[in-house]
């Protein structure tokens, strides 16, 4: 995407449309005026995280007028921050490691990219029912499997599960292309055999379903795929535990794979800024993430997490 591509802004109490006409130099005034930050459509749980930290943001740092905007896909987000028409995304771990390193879909230039704060994980979901003969992923040859929409993070990590216990997702098994509503519809109703969902544990959509009469949902283990899938694709991933007490009717804990969601930002992004959107979100970080972090960090974001004053 480009300038003469579009934006879709989030704004509180409305929404603005960013045709191609508009003219390149009026768009530069406009967003140096504001902190937009970009969101893929196809990132479910980026959006929500965006909905919220949007107006955080607006109302911990009322000069930054913060507001979310949409972009097609990671690529575009991608696109967009590396043109410089954009300074700060929220990017899954794995399309933000592959756009740093030019590979994959992102392959190119390296992207210069890098981290101000990691807002959230989503944990892959498998989830099927019980009493039918699925208890570990490679049960799922075979079967009909919903695997998000194209190109989401979850269809992502999903495949790379798949692929990482053995199955060719293209010839061992079915896949539709579901996700929401009517994934959950199409298990409850027998017409496939299980759901990839990649989402925040204790997901509310997942507690329903649970929770409906007569329905008894299992979760498959895939955490064993770790290495694997690490050898192959970096360390973009993490292991992740969902409780028992996630869902209705789950016996055991159910070790997972979780990707997280960062907020990142241009490599040129001035620092005072970095520093007061990450002392804004005060989000709690994990040392290891400072001591080998998947991405580097911002300068103004090491200055806060590290105790520092503001950068000048």
């Amino acid at each position: 995407m480009n300038r003469r591509g579009f934006l879709f802004l989030g704004l509180s109490t409305s929404a603005c449309l960013l045709m191609g006409h508009t003219p390149y130099r009026q768009w530069q005034v406009y967003r140096k005026s504001r902190l937009i930050f970009v969101v893929s459509e196809m990132d479910e749980v980026s959006l929500r995280l965006g909905s919220t930290i949007a107006p955080a943001l607006a109302a911990r740092v009322p000069e930054s007028k913060a507001m979310m905007a949409t972009a097609a896909t990671a690529v575009d987000v991608v696109k967009l921050l590396t043109s410089a028409q954009l300074d700060v995304a929220l990017l899954t771990s794995d399309d933000a490691y592959e756009a740093l390193q030019g590979a994959g879909r992102f392959k190119g230039p390296a992207a210069p990219l890098r981290t101000l704060a990691a807002v959230g994980s989503s944990v892959l979901h498998l989830v099927t029912l019980s009493g039918q003969g699925i208890t570990r992923v490679s049960d799922l040859k075979g079967k009909t499997l919903a695997s998000g929409i194209p190109g989401s993070p979850t269809e992502t990590l999903a495949l790379r599960v798949l692929e990482a216990s053995g199955i060719d997702a293209e010839n061992d098994l079915r896949r539709e292309p579901l996700a929401g509503a009517g994934a959950r519809a199409a298990l409850k109703e027998r017409r496939i055999d299980a759901i990839a969902r990649a989402d925040l544990v204790a997901d509310d959509a997942l507690r329903e379903l649970a929770g409906t009469p007569g329905i008894a949902i299992a979760l498959l283990e895939h955490d064993e795929t770790m290495p694997r899938i690490e050898a192959k694709y970096g360390p973009v991933y993490r292991r992740a535990t969902i409780p028992k007490s996630a869902y209705p009717g789950i016996a055991t804990d159910v070790g997972g794979i979780a990707v997280a969601h960062l907020l990142v930002c241009r490599d040129d992004f001035p620092e005072e800024k970095a520093y007061r959107i990450v002392k804004a979100l005060a989000e709690p970080h994990d040392e290891a993430m400072l001591t080998r972090p998947l991405l580097p960090f911002h300068p103004g974001a090491l200055e806060f997490y590290r105790g520092g004053s503001t950068p000048r």
